[in-house]
């Protein structure tokens, strides 16, 4: 083990910086639960080495979990015409201004984005806003697209991204990149 009152290096970091303290092997304290344990090295290990090296790695830890972070979140983050929606965190916005959304626009945008290119029926439709325990009619998808036209359309009138088919239902004719 240690020879008493040879000199420890502790490494340890907490969310906003890292911090190197030496303590004798008979003083070494306990740390609280926010701070993270790196690496004990004893003194006779080249310390300064061993600590630019922990140092490095933690670095590089740190830009993978944000790098990974970056990707998880692009996965759910689509774009369309002039608009962004970000599914988990529930965001529309158009030209970087955030759009409200209700819980049947959210539910039955995020049905058009899942089937982009396609028909759904109003029934279809229906079946994904099950929240709604009233018994909906035809019209009320009717009326939940005619809002997304509003919020989301340049020209409501003549929409480009929420077409009807008629006698079969809608069709979300947006590319989503």
């Amino acid at each position: 083990m240690n020879p008493k009152g040879q000199h420890l290096f502790e490494i340890y970091t907490t969310l906003s910086y890292v911090r190197v303290a030496s303590y004798t092997s008979h003083t070494l304290p306990c740390l609280n639960t926010k701070q993270v344990a790196v690496k004990v090295i004893s003194k006779d290990q080249q310390p300064l080495v061993r600590v630019k090296n922990i140092l490095w790695r933690i670095s590089l830890t740190e830009q993978k979990s944000v790098i990974a972070t970056e990707d998880e979140e692009d996965d759910d983050l689509f774009h369309f015409g002039q608009c962004s929606f970000d599914i988990p965190k529930r965001k529309l916005l158009k030209n970087n201004i955030p759009i409200k959304l209700t819980k049947a626009e959210y539910d039955i945008l995020v049905a058009f984005v899942a089937n982009p290119s396609r028909v759904l029926s109003r029934e279809r439709l229906l079946n994904l806003i099950e929240h709604r325990v009233d018994a909906p009619n035809d019209r009320t998808i009717d009326v939940l697209v005619r809002r997304l036209r509003h919020k989301i359309e340049e020209n409501p009138k003549e929409p480009q991204i929420f077409t009807t088919i008629h006698g079969e239902g809608y069709l979300f004719a947006a590319d989503i990149t």
